[in-house]
């Protein structure tokens, strides 16, 4: 099997599962009373971001080519271009701080407007 077959097949794996827990973090919001559903709403968001990236990833998107400056010899590695997933650092850009602010400063500290209430 191709190395890029099983790194596709793998991210479409992890795909499915951001997204199903995408949908399980907004089911077991409705658990909890709605003042306290920002935590789950943030995570959810969060998973489904990253479901965007690894899907980006798995469709064989979102990378760019960048010529290589040493030649090398081995075939498995050789080429001329290296294949750099970019849309991996958007998403680590975009998830890293929201998750950051929310786990070190908790839900309490949240500004009002994040707040979705009845």
């Amino acid at each position: 099997m191709e190395t890029r077959l099983i790194y596709s097949t793998h991210s479409w794996a992890v795909t499915a599962v951001m997204v199903v827990s995408s949908f399980v973090f907004i089911g077991l919001s409705f658990r909890v009373p709605p003042r306290n559903r920002v935590f789950h709403y943030i995570t959810a968001a969060i998973t489904l971001v990253a479901s965007i990236a690894y899907f980006t990833m798995a469709s064989n998107l979102g990378y760019a080519a960048i010529q290589v400056e040493f030649q090398r010899t081995n075939p498995k590695v050789a080429g001329l271009y290296r294949q750099i997933l970019y849309v991996r650092y958007i998403d680590w850009v975009v998830t890293t701080p929201v998750s950051n602010h929310t786990y070190l400063h908790g839900i309490n500290n949240l500004p009002k407007f994040w707040v979705l209430r009845n």
